[in-house]
């Protein structure tokens, strides 16, 4: 039997695949049902609080991204209990936009539960991470 942070990892990757492919409709199944979520993206506006403004920021990612593909996670953190997990993985993401490739580090946070025996994240945020010195909190 597979432990719960291996099941934890497997939809994640799972959700991550999906949106590489585009599939909005295989995105949102990733996303629970039974309950409220919430997902922060990496704009400033990208706040979702229902499934349907999540599958609108799918659109408009998918919209705006082809060729869409994930390089090796180089930080992945998971602790899962029996019906609720939060798992973290930091990993190069890569697209063409505007016929422009271009690559970035993402780093992504999820809240997860059991829904009906599976894993189903109730909760997201993207975030891209910037060099030192980028910016300054003090100011």
């Amino acid at each position: 039997m597979r432990s719960n942070d291996q099941l934890v990892r497997d939809a994640v990757m799972a959700f991550l695949e999906c949106y590489a492919r585009k599939d909005v409709g295989a995105c949102l199944s990733c996303f629970a049902e039974s309950s409220a979520v919430i997902a922060f993206g990496t704009n400033l506006d990208e706040v979702f609080t229902s499934r349907q403004e999540i599958q609108a920021g799918f659109e408009r990612d998918f919209a705006n991204m082809d060729k869409i593909g994930w390089g090796e996670a180089r930080k992945f953190y998971i602790q899962a209990g029996e019906e609720i997990a939060i798992a973290m993985v930091e990993l190069p993401i890569r697209y063409e936009t505007g016929g422009k490739a271009e690559q970035l580090m993402l780093r992504y946070a999820f809240g997860l539960k059991k829904e009906a025996g599976s894993w189903k994240i109730t909760a997201g945020s993207a975030s891209v991470p910037t060099a030192p010195g980028n910016y300054d909190l003090a100011a």
